[in-house]
């Protein structure tokens, strides 16, 4: 009797709907454009912004 090993691979919904999300590196080096983001700042906000709109492209829902 011959098993058969069936791989089973997840691919990001990303992927499936043709855009990808952004790289860490990406992801940094806005933060780090950005500067310094003591509470309440603009620049703050900004930066969240930034991290949100990379964890939607990433596919992640729900994101606030």
């Amino acid at each position: 009797m011959r098993l058969r090993t069936a791989l089973a691979v997840s691919i990001p919904a990303s992927i499936l709907l043709g855009f990808s999300p952004p790289s860490a590196y990406d992801v940094v080096s806005g933060l780090s454009q950005i500067g310094p983001r003591p509470d309440g700042s603009p620049a703050q906000a900004r930066a969240v912004a930034l991290l949100q709109d990379a964890m939607r492209r990433a596919g992640l829902r729900d994101v606030r």
